[in-house]
């Protein structure tokens, strides 16, 4: 039989139908007749299922069925409706008779999967989606896996997770980094999740977040040297000027260094013209806030301080009669009295600054 999925026929179908302009039930009836082909027989339960007519729907693909023996597509289609209504011993039936037909339909495994996950039979998905990346070796399944294997408390997520980086780093790391904030919401695997996100970092500049998150589960951990060391790495792989200074912020607050933390956020919509920043900018005010810390007044800053906060760059673009004092009047004698009100001679008061 064809090799194809069936979230393939389905989207096939709906572009079909919105392209097609005369009357598309007709034509699909005309199709059935003419060429009984399986996707034939799949567009046609799909008209009668959107049209609300499931028993037909689900009595065509049972007689359709006998027809093509060795195509599972009918199968996961009459699995994912019964599981949809609800008979779960009916769908977990057809997935399984469905698999039996064609032991390398992954696209009927793949729901076999999500379905016995939402069962809670883990050690069954588990062989599953081992089956499915013996034929069908993509990062998402061996992302499945490690989640899995974490969820079960088994070894061997990270070998997973090491070769769904070999297959595409960039979308390992989007799953990991989901993975994460799920992690910290929920307060689970913290343990588990250092690991995995060390080892996305380990010798590759990863996506801030991943710093962030790592950083954040330290912190949980009670490992403040950790998360400091966390975000310092960070900012050495930080691909903007934006993303190095949200490290930096985070690095100033751990150190309670709340002024020094908004000195260096506030900048952040300027430079970048993203108001979402403005966001880190309120939080880190309301943490000055809610510590009841009067902002002291801003220090001089030294070179280092000055190209941190950007004020070097803001410095050289003003032009230089903003930055010369000029004098009105002439400058006052030594011994006349001072211009400040104080009643002192001039030299023994500000002429002796």
């Amino acid at each position: 039989m064809p090799r194809y999925s069936l979230k393939g026929v389905i989207d096939e179908y709906r572009k079909e139908e919105a392209s097609f302009t005369g009357d598309w039930e007709i034509e699909l009836t005309r199709r059935l007749d003419q060429f009984t082909r399986p996707v034939d027989v799949l567009y046609r339960a799909i008209k009668l299922f959107d049209s609300g007519k499931h028993d037909r729907g689900e009595r065509l693909l049972e007689t359709w069925q006998k027809s093509f023996e060795g195509d599972a597509t009918i199968y996961n289609l009459r699995a994912v409706l019964q599981e949809n209504k609800g008979d779960h011993d009916k769908a977990r039936d057809l997935y399984q008779e469905g698999r039996r037909i064609d032991p390398t339909d992954t696209d009927l495994m793949q729901n076999l999967f999500s379905f016995l996950l939402s069962r809670g039979e883990t050690e069954s998905a588990l062989d599953v989606v081992g089956d499915i990346i013996t034929l069908e070796p993509e990062p998402i399944h061996y992302i499945n896996r490690a989640a899995l294997r974490i969820r079960m408390g088994r070894e061997g997520y990270l070998d997973d997770f090491r070769e769904a980086f070999k297959l595409d780093p960039n979308s390992t790391e989007n799953y990991i980094s989901e993975m994460g904030r799920a992690a910290i919401e929920n307060r689970s695997h913290l343990d588990k999740m250092v690991g995995v996100m060390e080892m996305c970092i380990d010798g590759r500049p990863a996506g801030t977040d991943i710093y962030l998150q790592l950083a954040h589960v330290y912190l949980l951990l009670n490992k403040q040297v950790d998360a400091k060391r966390t975000l310092e790495v960070g900012i050495d792989a930080a691909q903007s000027d934006a993303d190095a200074r949200i490290l930096a912020t985070n690095i100033a607050l751990l150190d309670g260094n709340y002024t020094g933390a908004l000195m260096l956020v506030e900048v952040l919509p300027k430079r970048t013209g993203f108001d979402g920043y403005k966001d880190i900018e309120e939080a880190v005010r309301g943490m000055l806030e809610s510590r009841k810390i009067k902002e002291p007044p801003k220090p001089k800053m030294n070179i280092a301080e000055a190209v941190m906060t950007g004020s070097i760059i803001e410095m050289a673009s003003k032009p230089k009669s903003e930055g010369t004092f000029q004098r009105n009047g002439e400058k006052p004698k030594r011994n006349d009295p001072c211009s400040c009100g104080s009643g002192k001679k001039f030299k023994k008061c500000c002429g002796n600054c």
